[in-house]
């Protein structure tokens, strides 16, 4: 899970200058909570298989 948040962060942090300068502020804000959950969804999925 850690793993996953870890990179979701990076992802951001890479994009996050450009996001602040386009106005699409409503579609990107639904983009990233789409793929943080997707995320997160995947790594508590697979952490789950693991055990």
């Amino acid at each position: 899970l850690s793993a996953g948040i870890f990179i979701y962060i990076t992802f951001i942090d890479m994009i996050y200058d450009d996001l602040m300068k386009t106005k699409l502020y409503p579609f990107i804000n639904i983009i990233l909570i789409f793929v943080g959950f997707l995320i997160i969804a995947l790594t508590s999925l697979s952490h789950n298989h693991t055990h």
